[in-house]
């Protein structure tokens, strides 16, 4: 076997030829390194003489000192945030204004105010007066805290400068530049701790609460809280489209859904004083029936887990005795299991935060509905009014007739006169609503001091301050019981029965002064007054434009004075029949309306004829419809055509008879 063997000189080239291309490479590799370090060097040369030069303008420069010299690009390092994923606005923000959980307001998630040292910025009146140049830069108000502060740190390194003759020592400029640069490292070190800022003044029996302890308790708040804020809103908008062409929706033949099984969504547009508090209050009256059987099951557990031992549910001991449990979180878990959930967006900021974020889920999710039922209750404040509604419910319809899972809106409305009536008594002669405060026979009531005399912000905070001055009182008052050594009865009362009275008698004066009415006066002069305020078709102007136009600020005349047309009421009408399944009467609340909501969510109508009716005006104290005068039901009348226009007509276009199922509810 012969083995075949290269050329030497063959052998010889290629080892050359290999050596050769080694070399190549570390010449190509050596040229490369060369070539950086020249361009790195001419680099640094341009940059050295472009700083040398505008060192020398700068120091040529006749014009008035500024600040740019002497911080030299610091808001651009301000602003620059590779180091931190913080904003610049929350940097600078203190600690004790940063955004926090307010555990005095349970609807509320609120971030704090500036500094007043962002509020004394240099306003254009300022900047006129020192130039046109100066002008500009004023027209344009800075837009955030930082800039704010950028502005006042130049502006008081300028007055120094002007002091000194136009020089700034080295130490003053660096003891400035050292404060901003100390205040944005304190600033971003704490920024992680904001949310539960105040976790430290809170305690328990055993001293102060860790803070991860703290984070769960804010966290479950968070969850169970309402808030009205632009934090929790929802951007979801639905499709905008041209309703106006579209059918109503069928009167005839139709077929209740039955959500007993698959769950569903209930709509309630909540008209004012049409018998919306009737249906809350049904729905209330389910929840604490679920509560009650949540608390007898926590209970029967309790007792079985301790050998058969009582146990009280829902009450903590502390140093001050028993304490009442938080209703928000004893329905986390119970809302959860049952199958009824309500939604009362009772303002624009709940119904984008609440109300359309669970909507959209029960219609596109069928299989994680577990049969359960929503019902949302649309009233008041600055809500959408009923045009501003169809397009929701459009989308919602058609989202219900894709995913198989009902959707049932509905409404009510008033005979006009009753209306009048039932309006003027609640909110004139009602002393808990700041918003009507021009009452003829309260003449000493004035729109300032509380409701329109202030933001509506402000009045709310009001009278929550005056509700925890008087819980305070109560409360010193069960605390020098406590330090008197008396814990066994003050008055003749133990503990228990002492809180228990003073909260019964609290709740007396406030039913006493809901039903107190106007003492004194005549029935014809309630009724002149009632002439005097009365505003032209209340229903069709909520329906039409909303409750924002309801109330005697300025605000809410503004709206009122541009006058509502026949037209403009009829238009309504149509959007109702387009989105509405049923429009039901105040004065067949009973008898229609609440059976049919029974049948729907339980197929049980009977439930719904013996609920008792809710804000009903006491006997005496107010008007009465029975007592009218001629003159007055003939005024009341001509304030009143759109609305019993349209009252006629849902008396004829919606009836008991469109409804296949059986609905003989008498």
């Amino acid at each position: 076997m012969s083995t075949v063997r290269s050329h030497p000189a063959a052998a010889a080239a290629a080892k050359k030829r290999r050596r050769a291309g080694g070399q190549d490479a570390v010449v190509m590799k050596r040229t490369f390194c060369l070539w950086v370090l020249i361009g790195s060097c001419l680099f640094m040369l341009v940059h050295q003489v472009q700083l040398t030069k505008r060192a020398v303008l700068q120091s040529k420069s006749t014009k008035e000192p500024t600040s740019s010299y002497f911080l030299p690009d610091i808001s651009s390092f301000l602003f620059d945030d590779t180091d931190n994923d913080s904003s610049a606005d929350d940097v600078f923000a203190d600690d004790d204004n940063a955004h926090r959980y307010d555990d005095d307001d349970d609807d509320e998630f609120q971030s704090g105010e500036e500094d007043d040292f962002f509020n004394n910025g240099q306003t254009q009146e300022e900047g006129e007066e020192q130039g046109e140049e100066e002008e500009d830069d004023s027209s344009n108000e800075p837009t955030s805290g930082v800039e704010v502060y950028v502005k006042q740190l130049r502006k008081q390194m300028d007055e120094t400068a002007l002091q000194s003759g136009g020089k700034v020592s080295a130490n003053a400029y660096m003891e400035m530049y050292q404060k901003a640069m100390q205040r944005r490292k304190q600033s971003a070190e704490s920024k992680q701790y904001r949310p539960y800022a105040g976790s430290s003044a809170i305690k328990d029996n055993n001293g102060d609460l860790s803070r991860e302890h703290v984070r769960k308790a804010r966290d479950m708040e968070r969850k169970t809280r309402r808030r009205n804020s632009y934090r929790t809103r929802s951007d979801w908008r639905p499709p905008i489209q041209d309703f106006t062409k579209m059918p109503p929706l069928p009167m005839e033949n139709r077929i209740l859904p039955n959500m007993k099984a698959i769950g569903g969504v209930i709509f309630f547009l909540h008209v004012p004083k049409t018998g919306g508090q009737t249906v809350r209050q049904f729905n209330l009256r389910f929840r604490m029936h679920i509560e009650r059987k949540s608390i007898q099951a926590n209970r029967r557990q309790q007792r079985k887990t301790n050998g058969g031992a009582k146990l009280q549910i829902g009450l903590k001991i502390g140093e001050d005795g028993p304490e009442p449990p938080s209703r928000e979180l004893m329905e986390l878990d119970m809302l959860s299991k049952e199958r009824l959930r309500f939604v009362v967006a009772n303002t624009l900021d709940v119904f984008h935060a609440e109300a359309v974020p669970q909507v959209n889920h029960y219609l596109e999710h069928q299989s994680n509905s577990h049969g359960k039922i929503l019902f949302v209750e649309v009233h008041g404040m600055d809500n959408y009014h009923a045009l501003e509604l169809e397009p929701y419910l459009q989308h919602w319809r058609q989202q219900s007739q894709k995913s198989g899972v009902p959707f049932f809106a509905f409404t009510l409305l008033r005979e006009a006169i009753s209306m009048h009536v039932s309006f003027f008594n609640y909110y004139y002669i009602h002393p808990g609503d700041p918003r009507f405060c021009k009452n003829p026979l309260k003449p000493q009531q004035k729109c300032s001091g509380s409701g329109y005399g202030m933001s509506r912000r402000q009045d709310r905070h009001q009278r929550r301050d005056e509700a925890k001055a008087q819980y305070a009182k109560m409360r010193g008052m069960s605390d020098a019981r406590m330090r008197g050594g008396d814990k066994a009865e003050l008055e003749g009362l133990s503990y228990r029965d002492f809180m228990k009275s003073a909260y019964t008698d609290r709740r007396k004066t406030k039913m006493v002064n809901h039903a107190d009415g106007i003492k004194g006066v005549s029935h014809e002069d309630m009724e002149k007054a009632m002439l005097q305020v009365a505003y032209d078709n209340p229903q069709c102007l909520f329906l039409a434009r909303g409750e924002r136009a309801f109330g005697d600020g300025t605000e809410e005349k503004l709206i009122r004075d541009v006058e509502l047309r026949r037209l403009e009421c009829q238009q309504t009408y149509l959007s109702l029949q387009r989105t509405m399944d049923w429009i039901g009467r105040t004065d067949t609340l009973s008898t229609e309306t609440l059976p049919m909501l029974t049948h729907i969510m339980f197929q049980r109508p009977e439930l719904g004829k013996h609920l008792p009716k809710a804000n009903v005006s006491p006997p005496s104290g107010f008007v009465k419809l029975s007592q009218l005068q001629a003159s007055t039901v003939k005024g009341l009348e001509k304030v009143s055509q759109f609305d019993q226009e349209i009252y006629y007509r849902i008396k004829e276009d919606y009836t008991m008879d469109q409804w296949v199922n059986k609905t003989d509810y008498q």
